[in-house]
């Protein structure tokens, strides 16, 4: 949140298991559930896509997406730092912070 990996763009986890609620609390955000399938680049080209996710945003108006899914016993943790490597920007509205 404080900017202190400005390269870093896409931090992707496969744990075990893992509590989602307990990883964002205390964190700003606001829960986008049920949109559009949003895509996301990645540095290999590789197509992110999801429909559900939590926004946050720092000071500087970076926007990042987490994204959780889970696979029977393994869960995939993602977030996504906007623009994408392609330079797309994030995709929804966001004056909810306004």
């Amino acid at each position: 949140m404080n900017g202190g990996n400005p390269k870093l763009r896409r931090l992707y986890l496969r744990l075990k298991h893992f509590i989602l609620g307990t990883i964002l609390n205390g964190i700003e955000g606001i829960w986008r559930d049920d949109h559009d399938w949003i895509t996301y680049t990645s540095f290999d080209n590789l197509k992110c896509q999801f429909n559900s996710s939590f926004e946050i945003r720092r000071n500087d108006g970076t926007i990042a997406s987490i994204v959780s899914t889970g696979r029977f016993e393994q869960q995939d943790f993602s977030v996504y730092i906007w623009p994408d490597y392609k330079g797309v920007p994030y995709p929804l509205n966001t004056n909810d912070y306004e």
